[in-house]
Protein backbone atom coordinates (compact mmCIF):
# COMPACT_ATOMS: atom_id res chain seq x y z
CA UNK A 1 0.00 0.00 0.00
CA UNK A 2 1.24 3.45 -1.24
CA UNK A 3 2.69 5.68 1.78
CA UNK A 4 0.19 8.52 1.16
CA UNK A 5 -2.65 5.92 1.84
CA UNK A 6 -1.46 4.59 4.60
CA UNK A 7 -1.18 8.59 5.89
CA UNK A 8 -4.82 9.13 4.68
CA UNK A 9 -6.07 6.49 6.78
CA UNK A 10 -4.59 7.60 9.86
CA UNK A 11 -5.40 10.78 9.25
CA UNK A 12 -9.56 10.58 8.74
CA UNK A 13 -9.79 8.40 11.86
CA UNK A 14 -7.89 10.83 13.85
CA UNK A 15 -10.12 13.84 12.40
CA UNK A 16 -13.32 11.77 13.03
CA UNK A 17 -13.86 11.57 9.50
CA UNK A 18 -13.93 7.54 9.30
CA UNK A 19 -15.25 5.91 12.74
CA UNK A 20 -16.52 2.90 13.83
CA UNK A 21 -19.41 1.82 15.44
CA UNK A 22 -22.96 0.82 14.27
CA UNK A 23 -24.67 3.61 11.88
CA UNK A 24 -27.88 3.91 9.90
CA UNK A 25 -27.73 4.55 6.40
CA UNK A 26 -29.53 6.31 3.90
CA UNK A 27 -30.12 2.73 2.35
CA UNK A 28 -31.38 1.33 5.75
CA UNK A 29 -28.42 -1.04 6.48
CA UNK A 30 -26.59 -0.66 9.97
CA UNK A 31 -22.65 -0.43 9.07
CA UNK A 32 -20.05 -0.88 11.59
CA UNK A 33 -18.39 1.79 9.86
CA UNK A 34 -19.44 5.60 8.73
CA UNK A 35 -17.22 8.28 6.65
CA UNK A 36 -18.27 11.68 6.79
CA UNK A 37 -16.92 14.10 4.92
CA UNK A 38 -17.67 16.99 7.01
CA UNK A 39 -15.28 16.34 9.55
CA UNK A 40 -12.68 18.18 6.93
CA UNK A 41 -13.98 21.35 8.46
CA UNK A 42 -10.29 23.38 9.42
CA UNK A 43 -7.96 25.21 7.18
CA UNK A 44 -5.26 22.23 8.41
CA UNK A 45 -7.91 19.54 7.52
CA UNK A 46 -8.47 20.48 3.82
CA UNK A 47 -4.80 21.38 3.39
CA UNK A 48 -4.01 17.61 4.61
CA UNK A 49 -6.86 16.41 1.97
CA UNK A 50 -5.81 17.96 -0.78
CA UNK A 51 -2.27 16.51 -0.55
CA UNK A 52 -4.18 13.02 -0.55
CA UNK A 53 -6.43 14.21 -3.51
CA UNK A 54 -3.44 15.14 -5.10
CA UNK A 55 -1.40 11.78 -4.60
CA UNK A 56 -4.45 9.93 -6.05
CA UNK A 57 -4.49 12.02 -9.07
CA UNK A 58 -0.58 12.11 -9.81
CA UNK A 59 -0.68 8.42 -9.28
CA UNK A 60 -3.37 6.80 -10.90
CA UNK A 61 -3.67 9.57 -13.97
CA UNK A 62 -0.82 11.91 -14.45
CA UNK A 63 0.92 8.74 -14.97
CA UNK A 64 -0.86 7.23 -17.99
CA UNK A 65 -0.90 9.93 -20.56
CA UNK A 66 -2.21 7.24 -22.92
CA UNK A 67 -5.52 7.51 -21.20
CA UNK A 68 -5.48 10.95 -20.39
CA UNK A 69 -4.17 13.69 -21.81
CA UNK A 70 -5.15 17.83 -22.15
CA UNK A 71 -6.63 17.55 -18.47
CA UNK A 72 -9.02 19.67 -17.37
CA UNK A 73 -10.00 19.35 -13.40
CA UNK A 74 -13.64 19.86 -12.66
CA UNK A 75 -15.00 20.97 -9.53
CA UNK A 76 -19.15 19.80 -9.70
CA UNK A 77 -21.12 22.54 -7.28
CA UNK A 78 -20.92 22.91 -4.53
CA UNK A 79 -19.02 20.80 -2.40
CA UNK A 80 -16.58 19.99 -5.71
CA UNK A 81 -16.26 23.73 -6.23
CA UNK A 82 -12.93 23.94 -3.05
CA UNK A 83 -12.13 20.50 -3.62
CA UNK A 84 -11.02 20.92 -6.96
CA UNK A 85 -9.25 24.32 -6.12
CA UNK A 86 -7.09 22.69 -3.22
CA UNK A 87 -6.75 19.67 -5.21
CA UNK A 88 -5.22 21.78 -8.61
CA UNK A 89 -3.17 23.49 -5.90
CA UNK A 90 -1.62 20.81 -3.77
CA UNK A 91 -0.44 19.29 -7.26
CA UNK A 92 1.24 22.20 -8.47
CA UNK A 93 3.02 22.72 -5.45
CA UNK A 94 4.05 19.50 -4.28
CA UNK A 95 4.03 17.59 -7.16
CA UNK A 96 5.22 20.00 -10.33
CA UNK A 97 1.94 19.14 -12.08
CA UNK A 98 -0.15 22.08 -12.92
CA UNK A 99 -3.31 21.45 -14.21
CA UNK A 100 -6.28 23.91 -15.38
CA UNK A 101 -9.41 23.79 -13.65
CA UNK A 102 -13.15 24.59 -14.27
CA UNK A 103 -16.03 24.29 -11.89
CA UNK A 104 -19.71 25.28 -12.65
CA UNK A 105 -22.45 27.40 -11.46
CA UNK A 106 -25.73 26.14 -10.27
CA UNK A 107 -27.95 28.54 -12.27
CA UNK A 108 -26.23 30.37 -15.00
CA UNK A 109 -24.91 33.53 -15.52
CA UNK A 110 -27.16 36.34 -17.83
CA UNK A 111 -24.66 39.12 -17.01
CA UNK A 112 -21.18 40.10 -16.75
CA UNK A 113 -18.86 37.29 -18.26
CA UNK A 114 -21.85 35.06 -18.28
CA UNK A 115 -22.63 31.47 -18.47
CA UNK A 116 -22.76 28.59 -16.51
CA UNK A 117 -19.09 27.42 -15.79
CA UNK A 118 -15.75 29.30 -14.47
CA UNK A 119 -12.41 28.47 -15.21
CA UNK A 120 -11.17 26.78 -18.31
CA UNK A 121 -12.74 26.82 -21.17
CA UNK A 122 -14.34 23.14 -22.00
CA UNK A 123 -13.95 21.39 -25.06
CA UNK A 124 -14.71 18.17 -26.66
CA UNK A 125 -10.68 16.45 -26.71
CA UNK A 126 -10.22 17.02 -23.27
CA UNK A 127 -10.15 15.04 -20.49
CA UNK A 128 -12.53 15.85 -17.22
CA UNK A 129 -11.27 14.85 -14.27
CA UNK A 130 -14.02 15.97 -11.64
CA UNK A 131 -13.09 15.80 -8.04
CA UNK A 132 -16.24 14.93 -5.37
CA UNK A 133 -16.21 13.87 -1.83
CA UNK A 134 -18.10 10.71 -2.54
CA UNK A 135 -20.15 9.20 -5.26
CA UNK A 136 -23.18 6.89 -3.97
CA UNK A 137 -25.78 6.42 -6.52
CA UNK A 138 -23.94 8.02 -9.46
CA UNK A 139 -26.83 10.57 -9.83
CA UNK A 140 -24.22 13.72 -9.53
CA UNK A 141 -21.88 12.65 -12.67
CA UNK A 142 -24.80 12.03 -14.35
CA UNK A 143 -25.95 15.80 -13.91
CA UNK A 144 -21.77 16.35 -14.26
CA UNK A 145 -22.02 14.94 -17.40
CA UNK A 146 -24.80 17.18 -18.64
CA UNK A 147 -23.35 20.16 -17.48
CA UNK A 148 -19.97 19.10 -19.60
CA UNK A 149 -21.86 17.71 -22.63
CA UNK A 150 -23.50 21.74 -22.33
CA UNK A 151 -20.31 23.33 -22.73
CA UNK A 152 -17.92 22.26 -25.04
CA UNK A 153 -18.76 18.95 -25.32
CA UNK A 154 -16.29 17.87 -23.15
CA UNK A 155 -16.93 13.96 -21.60
CA UNK A 156 -15.88 13.25 -18.45
CA UNK A 157 -13.17 10.52 -17.99
CA UNK A 158 -12.92 10.46 -14.27
CA UNK A 159 -13.91 10.71 -11.06
CA UNK A 160 -11.40 11.13 -7.57
CA UNK A 161 -13.68 10.67 -4.46
CA UNK A 162 -12.64 10.10 -0.80
CA UNK A 163 -13.44 6.17 0.03
CA UNK A 164 -14.60 3.43 -1.22
CA UNK A 165 -17.48 1.67 1.17
CA UNK A 166 -16.80 -1.01 -1.77
CA UNK A 167 -20.54 -2.25 -0.76
CA UNK A 168 -23.23 -3.26 -3.55
CA UNK A 169 -26.09 -1.47 -4.72
CA UNK A 170 -28.41 -4.84 -4.48
CA UNK A 171 -27.93 -7.38 -2.30
CA UNK A 172 -26.06 -10.44 -4.71
CA UNK A 173 -24.90 -8.15 -7.13
CA UNK A 174 -21.66 -9.12 -8.31
CA UNK A 175 -20.25 -6.04 -8.80
CA UNK A 176 -19.78 -2.49 -6.20
CA UNK A 177 -21.79 0.18 -6.45
CA UNK A 178 -18.92 2.26 -7.23
CA UNK A 179 -18.14 -0.61 -10.03
CA UNK A 180 -21.55 -0.41 -11.66
CA UNK A 181 -21.82 3.24 -11.66
CA UNK A 182 -18.59 3.29 -13.35
CA UNK A 183 -19.34 0.93 -15.92
CA UNK A 184 -23.29 2.64 -16.43
CA UNK A 185 -21.20 6.43 -16.99
CA UNK A 186 -18.41 5.42 -18.69
CA UNK A 187 -16.08 6.92 -16.17
CA UNK A 188 -13.08 5.15 -14.10
CA UNK A 189 -13.65 6.26 -10.33
CA UNK A 190 -10.29 6.59 -8.05
CA UNK A 191 -10.93 6.61 -4.37
CA UNK A 192 -7.69 7.62 -1.94
CA UNK A 193 -8.61 4.61 0.01
CA UNK A 194 -11.32 1.72 -0.01
CA UNK A 195 -13.04 0.24 3.45
CA UNK A 196 -10.33 -2.89 3.01
CA UNK A 197 -7.74 -1.13 2.78
CA UNK A 198 -8.61 0.82 5.86
CA UNK A 199 -9.20 -2.47 7.61
CA UNK A 200 -6.03 -4.41 6.10
CA UNK A 201 -3.86 -0.96 7.64
CA UNK A 202 -5.80 -0.15 11.00
CA UNK A 203 -6.41 -3.65 12.23
CA UNK A 204 -4.66 -4.35 15.20
CA UNK A 205 -2.32 -1.14 14.41
CA UNK A 206 -2.02 1.49 17.44
CA UNK A 207 -2.22 5.29 15.93
CA UNK A 208 -1.01 7.80 18.45
CA UNK A 209 -2.11 5.21 21.70
CA UNK A 210 -5.52 4.04 19.49
CA UNK A 211 -6.18 0.79 18.16
CA UNK A 212 -9.29 1.83 16.07
CA UNK A 213 -9.82 -1.98 14.59
CA UNK A 214 -9.35 -4.82 17.01
CA UNK A 215 -10.37 -8.53 16.19
CA UNK A 216 -14.09 -7.98 17.27
CA UNK A 217 -14.74 -4.35 15.14
CA UNK A 218 -12.96 -5.93 12.13
CA UNK A 219 -15.36 -9.29 12.56
CA UNK A 220 -18.07 -7.11 12.40
CA UNK A 221 -17.49 -5.16 9.18
CA UNK A 222 -15.86 -8.38 7.59
CA UNK A 223 -20.08 -10.08 8.32
CA UNK A 224 -21.16 -6.70 7.06
CA UNK A 225 -19.28 -6.81 3.59
CA UNK A 226 -19.81 -10.83 3.67
CA UNK A 227 -23.56 -9.45 2.74
CA UNK A 228 -22.88 -6.08 1.02
CA UNK A 229 -19.71 -5.93 0.11
CA UNK A 230 -18.83 -7.59 -3.71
Amino acid sequence: MQEYKQNFIEFVVKCGALRFGEFKLKSGRISPYFFNSGEFKTGAALSKLASFYASTVADNISTNPALYNDIVLFGPAYKGIPLVAITALKLSDEHGIDYPICYNRKEAKDHGEGGATIGASLTADQTIVAIEDVVTAGTAIGETKEVLAANGGAKLSAVVIAMDRCEVKTEGSSETALQEIARVQGVQIFPVITIFEAIEYLHNNEIDGVVYINDEIKQNIEDYLKKYGA
